[in-house]
């Protein structure tokens, strides 16, 4: 330990002593209780270092009891305040050599005694003290090498420093080879086959963080599953490892994840190979030993065996099943003890945002004081929050991040590009514990009172210790020669070839002026003109507007929304009802034509309280193409307009797939490389504008680049090779456009870890026709593309066309219709292995008696010419639907058809009519497949 670290670590008790004396014995001031809690466990691993087992252990109490009073309602605090201060006494005076060993360990283990007695607090023993150097005692060798709790201890310090005291169940003994029962290995299956479906949805860049979490949870339990089960030790590492590889792409992100996500498909198949029996139990230990290797070798996962680190006889002895367990749970009483951690829940989803929003802001601005102050403020928020909470890992990460943006706030460091790497690295991990925090408050809502949540704890030692280099003014690559060079300022390389002296070099930097000031020497402007200009300029960065906002569930918006549709209903049976034609009724039809407007108007305000701005899903995307930007090498502009444009609540949430798959296409494929560009002569930086707009009662959003443009020739060639088109068929352009969104299709060379394996823009036609969306693809060779995405505004309501076929109504969406027409006898004709077609000014359409598909019976018009055709389009294709007869144009409110006909063919539901029948609402692409 050097001087500063002693220095500091004597500052850290008197920090202490000084907190607990602000405490009162009602413990209501939980922020100061958690500072201390976070400074007791923050000298702990120094006091393994320089003082005495037994006075380790009074710190190890003291440490123990804080979290109990931050997590635990405790009638009385007088006694453990009192100890407070008598231990720190007793560790400041061991650190200074005050006092024989034989009376500092009977004064901590005085005051340990009275902790445990009070409070419930267990510690592990610890030896006496020897008076032979106590200051180099080794922690591990101090304490009972016997205790398994004592080990449990020293492993937790190792692993991370930050959730010490944190106490758990050992774990059984088990044998190498035991095959669990059936039930088990059912469970385990089933556990099995959830994380490979969760796998497959992965992209190799893993920018979906909460399904990432989602994975290092689902490996964690199994490795403690398997540990219960006592399955073999080499499945055991497997699962540990496969957990190492997801969340070290959570904290660091991996060099290589394309080979990350191929080998974690191998972990999961051997693991089902394991429990189906399929091949050789020891070939199967075998590769799970071999693959295991690679994580270790290839990718460079940290994985820790405790059977190993024993040097144990050949009986086996209980094996301590990973050092440190990773999920925290945290007892809840009652519903206002749920209400706290609900809310924060939603705060930080705010926070996260605003954060993120900041920091790529900050980016672009590094000396904008206003957004620095913002972010730490915002951090400061959480940290305390956090802390009130007992989410630690929050907390100290938040802390941690606030030293650093304190001293950008006082100037005493610049900011670099690797501190907003780290900013935003910290931002992604409180997201996703904030996400799984959110998962399991929703579960026990339903288990209250006295349940409780959990929480995964991240390994964030690396994280840290970043963060905390950058305090101290160092860098991740100061270590690393010809990378550091790079980046090393122009004036330290003259500085270094001694071509100026360091007076020069200060003299140079104070002539860089502001171009305001420029101008004021220039004679342009005047300097109270710039300074009222430079006002302005602040003030719009920091000036929202301000907006009276409420919280409401969305679970009562969407009743509200149904009662709503139930009195729009109601009130157009009512108005359609017979009785009203007489002329005795007129006043009361007028009546109930004014009530018609004002439920319309309700109907409209509803809608608009589920209709959020698409602002949030934008920023995500700035922040995706920064990420990519910076992994591709490619500089990059994006461009975002019409962020305040409102969507319905459900379909922002479903749109985030298919944005995140388009942007991916614009930079991989669209934007050409740097060189490329300069060649063709446009700018070396890309664009890509990103925009939203309301157009016909719809909503757009496009997706534009200014790069090379879609390639009609090697399109219609990989779809001959393909086998989707015929060689001689000739096509539209806007027809080759569209075979990239067809299933497998892609014209890359290469396949890269961010695209190229003809999965993606299929993914995005697929989820755009679910939301009841269009994708149009419009491009120019040599000067970019479009991608224009048409969605209804809300999926609630559905603009469409009443049609009927006998006595049945149809709604056909009005999104698919082009036209309607009466065709003449000499238009329709059939033709060989296509059936009906019907001819449409020289095209010929596929035609779709819908009254035998539907299986209508009764339908007046049996012959296409007596009655009307709706030309609808499906997948860039047309078609026409025969009906008897078109009856008007109506916003029906959608009805779910129930389970028993959930996925009918054809059919994606129903709506009541204003005469009080049942209107079937047709899905166009369905009826397409049926014929």
């Amino acid at each position: 330990m050097t001087d500063h670290e002693y220095q500091e670590l004597l500052e850290t008790l008197d920090e202490i002593v000084s907190l607990t004396g602000a405490l009162t014995a009602d413990l209501t001031d939980k922020k100061t209780i958690s500072d201390i809690m976070l400074a007791m466990e923050k000298i702990i691993p120094p006091l393994n270092e320089r003082v005495a087992p037994k006075v380790t252990r009074l710190g190890v109490a003291l440490a123990s009891l804080y979290e109990k009073f931050l997590m635990e309602t405790v009638a009385n605090g007088e006694p453990g305040l009192e100890q407070t201060v008598a231990g720190i006494a007793v560790i400041r005076r061991a650190l200074t050599k005050e006092g024989s060993p034989t009376e500092l360990d009977s004064s901590a283990d005085t005051a340990v005694s009275v902790i445990s007695s009070e409070y419930g607090i267990e510690t592990p023993p610890a030896e006496p003290s020897t008076d032979i150097a106590t200051d180099t005692v080794d922690p591990v060798v101090a304490m009972d090498s016997s205790s398994d709790e004592t080990e449990e201890l020293a492993n937790d310090e190792e692993e991370d420093d930050f959730f010490v005291g944190m106490t758990y169940e050992p774990k059984e003994p088990h044998p190498e080879f035991e095959k669990a029962d059936e039930p088990a290995q059912n469970e385990s299956i089933l556990k099995i086959s959830a994380i490979a479906s969760n796998i497959t949805m992965l992209d190799p860049e893993m920018t979906d963080k909460k399904l990432v979490s989602d994975l290092v949870i689902g490996f964690d339990n199994l490795v403690k599953d398997f540990t219960e089960k006592k399955l073999p030790h080499s499945l055991i590492l497997l699962c540990k490892g496969l957990s190492g590889v997801f969340e070290k792409s959570l904290m660091a992100g991996l060099d290589d994840g394309e080979l990350a996500v191929k080998l974690t498909g191998d972990g999961v198949r051997i693991l089902d190979a394991f429990f189906e029996d399929i091949e050789d139990k020891e070939a199967i230990l075998g590769r799970a030993d071999d693959l295991t290797g690679f994580f270790v070798a290839d990718l460079g996962i940290e994985i820790e065996d405790e059977q190993q680190k024993r040097e144990a006889p050949q009986e086996a002895e209980p094996e301590d099943e990973g050092s440190h367990p990773k999920i925290v749970s945290i007892p809840i009483a009652s519903d206002d003890d749920l209400l706290l951690y609900s809310e924060f829940v939603s705060e930080t989803s705010d926070m996260t945002v605003a954060m993120e929003e900041g920091l790529l802001e900050l980016e672009e601005n590094p000396e904008d004081e206003n957004v620095i102050n913002t972010i730490f403020r915002a951090f400061h928020s959480l940290k305390g929050a956090a802390g009130f909470l007992g989410l630690n890992t929050v907390n100290v990460l938040c802390h941690e991040c606030e030293n650093l943006l304190d001293k950008l706030r006082k100037k005493t460091l610049d900011l670099n590009q690797e501190m907003i790497d780290v900013f935003l690295k910290s931002v992604d991990v409180i997201k996703a514990i904030n996400e799984e925090l959110d998962e399991s408050c929703t579960q026990a809502k339903s288990q209250t009172p006295n349940t409780q949540i959990e929480t995964t704890r991240f390994k964030i030692s690396d994280l840290l210790s970043t963060i905390s280099n950058l305090v101290e003014g160092k860098r991740d690559d100061d270590s690393e020669g010809e990378e550091a060079d790079e980046t090393e300022m122009l004036g330290d390389i003259l500085l270094k070839k001694r071509l100026i002296s360091e007076g020069q070099l200060k003299q140079a930097l104070e002539n860089q002026k502001p171009v305001g000031k420029i101008l004021v020497e220039m004679g342009v402007l005047e300097e109270k003109v710039v300074d009222d200009a430079l006002r302005e300029q602040s003030q719009k960065r920091t000036k929202k507007k301000a907006v009276a906002a409420l919280k409401v569930d969305t679970e009562k918006l969407d009743s509200l929304l149904e009662l709503v549709g139930e009195l729009v209903i109601s009130q157009s049976i009512v108005a359609q009802d017979s009785v009203l034609g007489d002329d005795l009724n007129k006043g009361l039809q007028k009546n109930l034509s004014s009530m018609g407007k004002i439920t319309k108007n309700i109907q409209d305000h509803v809608m608009n309280l589920r209709m959020i701005p698409i602002k949030q899903t934008f920023q995500k995307m700035s922040r995706l193409v920064r990420d990519l930007s910076k992994k591709m090498e490619k500089p990059v502009t994006l461009h975002l307009s019409g962020e305040e444009t409102e969507i319905d609540k459900t379909l922002v949430e479903e749109l985030s797939d298919p944005l995140v798959h388009l942007m991916r296409n614009a930079l991989d494929h669209g934007l050409e490389p740097q060189a490329d560009r300069i060649d063709a002569g446009k700018s070396p930086t890309g664009n890509v504008w990103l925009s939203a707009y309301h157009k016909g009662g719809n909503v757009y959003i496009e997706v534009t680049d200014d790069g090379r443009g879609l390639n009609r020739d090697r399109i219609h060639e990989k779809a001959v090779e393909k086998g989707l088109i015929d060689p001689d068929h000739d096509l539209s352009e806007h027809e080759i456009y569209n075979l990239i969104l067809e299933p497998g299709f892609s014209t890359a060379q290469v396949v890269t870890d961010v695209s190229g394996r003809g999965v993606g823009m299929d993914v995005v036609r697929s989820n755009i026709d679910r939301l009841g969306g269009r994708i149009e693809i419009n491009s120019t060779p040599g000067k970019g593309s479009t991608m224009a995405v048409k969605l209804p505004l809300t999926m609630a309501i559905v603009d469409g066309m009443i049609v009927r076929i006998g006595d049945e109504r149809f709604i056909i969406p009005t999104i698919s219709i082009r036209e309607s027409i009466r065709p003449k006898k000499d238009e329709i004709s059939t033709v060989r292995n296509q059936g009906e077609l019907i001819n449409i000014r020289g095209r010929l359409l596929p035609l779709v008696r819908l009254v035998e598909k539907l299986n209508v019976e009764d339908a007046e018009c049996l012959n296409p010419w007596e009655g009307l055709v709706i030309i609808v389009e499906s997948d860039d294709k047309e078609y026409g639907l025969m009906v008897d007869d078109l009856l008007g144009q109506q916003q029906v409110v959608i009805k779910s058809l129930g389970k028993r006909f959930k996925g009918l063919a054809g059919i994606s539901g129903g709506t009541i009519l204003g005469d009080g029948r049942v209107g079937l609402i047709l899905d166009v692409a369905g009826v397409v497949e049926m014929n």
